[in-house]
C-alpha cells in the first residue's frame, strides 16, 4: 500500500526535472495524477492512473482548467503541486524587453502567489532553492537516499 493510495494530484511542470520526478514518485505511491504542462508523454507511460492536460501557468484560464480536468476525470482534487516555472528572460537588465519581463513575472506570480482552496487537501510547490528539503523527501520516496 502506497503513501498516496486513493489521492488525486495535479502536478504542474511535470514534463521534466522535479515535476517529472514528483509525478513518478506520486504514481509509485498510488496517486492518480493530472500532468499539467505545455507538452508531455509521461501520462501515457503511467497508464490509466494519469491524465494529461496542456497547461501554460502564465495563462490564467488554463490553471483552473487543470483543476476542473482533475475533478471531471477523477472526481475530486486532494493535492496541488505547483512546480512549473522557467529560467525567465536571460537578457541583461539594460536589454530586457517588456515582453521578457512580463513572461517571467507571469510564471513567477502564479507559482508563488496563487492559492487554491482544496477542501481537505494539500497545496504545495517548489521554490528556486535547490537545497530544498522537498528535494530530499522526493529522493527518499524514490529510494535514492
Amino acid at each position: 500500500m502506497g503513501r498516496l493510495d486513493g489521492k488525486i494530484a495535479v502536478i504542474t511542470g511535470a514534463a521534466s526535472g522535479i515535476g517529472r520526478g514528483t509525478a513518478e514518485v506520486f504514481a509509485k505511491e498510488g496517486a492518480k495524477l493530472v500532468i499539467a504542462d505545455r507538452g508531455c508523454h509521461l501520462a501515457e507511460a503511467l497508464g490509466s492512473q494519469a491524465s494529461f492536460i496542456r497547461t501554460d501557468v502564465a495563462s490564467g484560464p488554463e490553471i483552473p482548467a487543470a483543476v476542473e480536468h482533475a475533478v471531471r476525470r477523477f472526481g475530486r482534487l486532494d493535492i496541488m503541486f505547483n512546480n512549473a516555472g522557467f529560467d525567465g528572460a536571460r537578457d541583461g537588465i539594460a536589454e530586457l524587453t517588456e515582453e521578457g519581463w512580463d513572461a517571467t513575472m507571469a510564471v513567477a506570480e502564479w507559482v508563488t502567489g496563487h492559492a487554491l482552496v482544496v477542501d481537505g487537501g494539500v497545496m504545495t510547490g517548489t521554490s528556486w532553492n535547490t537545497q530544498s528539503p522537498m528535494r530530499d523527501e522526493l529522493r527518499a520516496l524514490a529510494g535514492e537516499g
